[in-house]
């Protein structure tokens, strides 16, 4: 093969040259040899590290004809490049055999023979489309990231693989001799066809999808079917009934089937599936996707980080960023065959399934336990009324925002729907957590094991000598009744909130031993839904983990049956 004789005839001319060297001081040559190597690679490294993937993947996504002037161009920059060793081999060393040893491992490395092995021993120069493919889907993103060790943050930056291998080419052609002119034509032929091809593969978001701009009246809304920046919950975790409608004629519409993102602060992830027709405000855009795509499986590609970084490394705005349409809409989208894009949707589609049952679970339990409070009410409605201090310890974090950590150990309680994580905790057992101010204000949950707490979060935790069961009757209590009534806060107008005797003032018609009977019953549903809550967050660990694997091939579906 055209490589092999290459190589052959490169190492006969070592050969000769090295006779050539018999004469030479090699006391001198002893004295550069241990520079020789280091340099070289040092130069290596520093000619593959200049490259600018960003130009490149500018310009081969941009038309066959300005890809193959860049990589002309990119060609004779190299070449320039490459007449630079030779004099870095003249002035460091004359020994011709250290530098064979040190390009042999350059391009014998386990990683390089890895990537080339095909190029190698196939390429001749006539490749058809089919075998262009196949060089193409040689190549996977984890021997990108070996090899060129480029940065995960362009995950939807579709032509990765043909950037490296155009790379590897290029460091191969000039040291086995092939003609530049032959190369140049090759290059000529097969970028086209080569950019027609990931063309197919890969679509911008505006090729395969609208933004919806229909519009519905708001008198056919409720507050379930009504969705704003505001009831939409942070990390792809659904959505909540909205406040409010709001005070307009219309708003947009959406279908079941559309993705709503929330175009505010889009580091938060706002997105949602619609599972039902409705309308939403102006903050949130409406996705419709095309045939040509399966409108879930665009979801789930969506729901991937990358995309969140992109919409926020183009949002406009500094203090309350929006992000930018024409820029969303210009983002790649990896399409595959309808078949594997459903057996991906199958798979993560399992996934939430699961975690949708539990979510129907647990909304059962707590209505089940709602019934108990409320014949509890009815039967005691004479008793004493005390405020749930007597029962109670309410305390607030010490903590800001700031000091959650990624990393960390212990549950952090903001006055967000979601949870962070803590390096640190404040408390260690069964508590009630509400939130204290901001669009959340007066949300309540519960909350067993080592927690942290923001600022404005409350605490409630049982004080000394009271039934250990009644937190789960007073966590059902205050959920019933002081979430609704104090949701929206009690002070302030720009941003809600309450304070501290709005809890340690609030009132329970209160019988001990009725009460104490009470709690023991709802003890287990909420012992129940924390359970079901716990395996959600790991079933959604999961489903993060296998997304990034499907979507770039990393697990193969072609030969699984689903």
């Amino acid at each position: 093969m055209r490589y092999k004789e290459g190589f052959v005839t490169t190492v006969n001319s070592l050969d000769n040259l090295s006779n050539q060297l018999k004469t030479t001081n090699y006391e001198q040559i002893a004295k550069s040899l241990e520079k020789s190597s280091v340099v070289l690679n040092n130069a290596i490294e520093s000619i593959v590290s200049k490259i600018d993937y960003d130009t490149i993947y500018k310009s081969i996504t941009a038309s066959s004809l300005a890809a193959s002037d860049a990589i002309r161009s990119i060609s004779e920059n190299y070449s320039k490049i490459l007449n630079i060793v030779p004099k870095i081999i003249t002035e460091y060393s004359s020994s011709i055999e250290a530098v064979y040893k040190s390009l042999n491992s350059f391009y014998n490395s386990k990683e390089f023979i890895t990537l080339c092995e095909t190029l190698i021993n196939s390429n001749d120069y006539s490749y058809s489309e089919e075998e262009t493919k196949e060089v193409i889907n040689s190549i996977s993103y984890k021997d990108i990231e070996n090899i060129n060790k480029i940065e995960n943050k362009n995950d939807h930056s579709l032509p990765k693989q043909i950037i490296l291998w155009i790379m590897i080419t290029f460091i191969l052609e000039p040291l086995i001799a092939i003609p530049q002119e032959q190369i140049t034509n090759w290059y000529k032929e097969q970028i086209p066809k080569i950019v027609e091809f990931i063309n197919n593969k890969y679509k911008q978001l505006s090729e395969i999808s609208i933004f919806s701009a229909e519009k519905i009246s708001v008198s056919k809304l409720n507050r379930t079917s009504y969705i704003s920046t505001e009831n939409m919950l942070p990390n792809l975790s659904g959505i909540t009934e909205s406040a409010s409608l709001p005070k307009v004629d219309k708003v947009t519409s959406f279908k079941k089937g559309d993705i709503l993102l929330s175009n505010i602060r889009p580091y938060f992830k706002k997105m949602w599936f619609a599972t039902f027709d409705g309308g939403c405000s102006n903050d949130v855009l409406v996705i419709r996707s095309e045939e040509i795509i399966d409108s879930k499986y665009l979801y789930y590609f969506l729901s991937q980080s990358a995309f969140f970084q992109y919409v926020t490394e183009t949002s406009k705005g500094t203090k309350m960023p929006r992000g930018d349409k024409q820029a969303i809409m210009k983002y790649s989208i990896y399409l595959p065959s309808k078949n594997i894009q459903k057996k991906i949707v199958t798979i993560l589609e399992n996934i939430d399934k699961k975690i949708e049952l539990n979510i129907k679970i647990n909304n059962n339990l707590y209505e089940i336990s709602k019934q108990l409070l409320l014949k509890y009410l009815d039967e005691n409605s004479s008793s004493e009324e005390i405020n749930i201090s007597k029962l109670l310890n309410v305390f607030t974090g010490k903590k800001n925002a700031n000091e959650t950590s990624p990393t960390g150990k212990y549950k952090f309680f903001s006055c967000a729907p979601e949870s962070l994580l803590s390096n640190t905790y404040l408390y260690d057992g069964a508590a009630i957590i509400v939130a204290g101010n901001g669009a959340y204000t007066g949300r309540t949950r519960f909350y067993d094991g080592k927690f942290e707490l923001y600022q404005r979060t409350y605490g409630l935790t049982l004080k000394d000598g009271i039934n250990k069961n009644n937190i789960y009757g007073l966590y059902v209590f205050m959920k019933t009744f002081f979430e609704p009534d104090k949701m929206g806060g009690t002070h302030g107008s720009a941003i809600p909130y309450i304070v501290l005797s709005d809890l340690t003032d609030y009132k329970l018609k209160y019988n001990k031993s009725e009460f104490d009977k009470f709690s023991d019953l709802v003890s287990s549903n909420i012992k129940m839904i924390q359970e079901n809550e716990k395996s959600n967050e790991e079933l959604s660990q999961l489903r993060d983990t296998l997304l990034p694997k499907l979507m770039n091939g990393e697990i193969d579906l072609d030969n699984i049956e689903i």
